[in-house]
């Protein structure tokens, strides 16, 4: 009798573990979703600048990290950052995800990529940053919002 009470109250509790009431997320369907708000950031970006769309697309405790700059903590510690290193003057950056994954619950996602940044040195002459990025995001009432903002520069793809 005892393995009988033993056997039913492990099943009670297997059947309680599986939650059958979640909703099913279409990951493939927010991948792309997700795919088309990093798009819309770097479009945004480009016609802008990069403080309006960071204000925009980022959650308010977003991190950034970048190469040879401090970490960024939170939205408006981020944005004067930006605005202290004149990057929104910058004369183009451009970015494109290559992929994008959706957990299995459809809150947290991440996007990576890669950017190329031209601008003029000091003296005048053309440059070209090569680099790859990574941005995690959560999904909010706002919809998708950058958590986690990071890039690096790379050699010439």
């Amino acid at each position: 009798m005892k393995k009988l009470a033993l056997l039913f109250a492990v099943a009670a509790g297997l059947t309680a573990c599986n939650n059958n009431n979640a909703p099913v997320v279409d990951t493939a369907k927010e991948q792309q979703a997700l795919l088309v708000v990093d798009h819309d950031f770097c479009a945004m970006e480009q016609q802008q600048g990069m403080g309006k769309a960071m204000d925009k697309f980022y959650d308010q405790d977003v991190i950034g990290i970048s190469p040879n700059q401090p970490v960024g903590v939170g939205k408006a510690a981020i944005m004067k950052l930006v605005a202290d290193s004149k990057m929104d003057g910058m004369n183009s950056l451009d970015w494109k995800a290559e992929k994008a994954v959706v957990s299995s619950s459809g809150d947290l996602g991440y996007v990576w990529g890669r950017y190329t940044v031209k601008t003029k040195t000091k003296e005048g002459a053309d440059t070209t940053v090569y680099g790859a990025y990574s941005t995690i995001y959560k999904k909010t009432t706002d919809g998708w919002k950058a958590v986690v903002d990071q890039n690096n520069d790379t050699p010439k793809p």
